[in-house]
């Protein structure tokens, strides 16, 4: 009878185990759907800005369009940010801020 309880204490503790281990592993599943989620908006929001990196048919790759201000700076000897100011395009430390505050609220909502 001795030898069943011990089996059976066994057999408890390792559920218990187990249990614990198939918690965990669906919390880890859960966050990481949460961050494919948010991955997955953020990937849409950028395509729907026209920031997409794939190029298709006839579309000007993203760097296209500093080639060309590159090309009037030579020529005109302005800065290629008042270049990019006449064109409309937002300079670099606008990006980065647009970009670091939409990671800012993307990371938040995960927490």
């Amino acid at each position: 009878m001795q030898a069943i309880e011990e089996k059976l204490a066994y057999l408890i503790r390792t559920v218990d185990d187990l249990n614990d281990v198939v918690t965990a592993q669906q919390t880890d599943i859960n966050r990481l759907k949460r961050r494919v989620e948010m991955l997955m908006t953020r990937e849409a929001e950028r395509e729907q800005m026209g920031g997409g990196g794939v190029v298709i048919g006839g579309e000007r790759p993203p760097h296209y369009w500093l080639a060309r201000v590159g090309a009037a700076q030579t020529k005109s000897g302005n800065g290629v940010r008042a270049a990019n100011k006449r064109s409309g395009a937002p300079d670099q430390t606008e990006r980065n801020a647009q970009r670091d505050q939409r990671d800012r609220c993307h990371f938040d909502n995960l927490l």
